[in-house]
């Protein structure tokens, strides 16, 4: 399987501890990536690792925070705020926090 991926422009991606993103990867413009808060309290506040799956498809001005997992084949729609948590394959995620509303249907770039 070949891979057509890549991220439009104005990305900003910061890994303290780990982020991985699949192959097949669709980053559109305006894109926030990161695993930590970038300060610490004490011990509180430590960096999650962040993993995007194979063919996502981040639409524009979208935000994934520290201990996001999205499942291979997801949408995440334009402007979504994907927080903490697991979110399965082929999933729909949009709004403030992001939220699964959905199937993602298949997409080709």
């Amino acid at each position: 399987a070949s891979s057509e991926g890549g991220i439009t422009e104005n990305a900003i991606i910061i890994a303290t501890r780990s982020i991985s993103i699949g192959d097949d990867f669709l980053g559109s413009w305006n894109l926030y990536i990161t695993d930590s808060d970038h300060h610490r309290y004490g011990e509180a506040n430590p960096p999650e690792p962040v993993s995007i799956g194979h063919h996502v498809w981040l639409c524009p001005e979208t935000s994934v925070m520290k201990g996001a997992h999205i499942g291979r084949d997801s949408v995440v729609a334009q402007r979504a705020v994907v927080l903490k948590g697991d979110y399965p394959e082929a999933s729909l995620i949009a709004g403030v926090p992001g939220k699964r509303i959905g199937a993602a249907k298949a997409w080709r770039r």
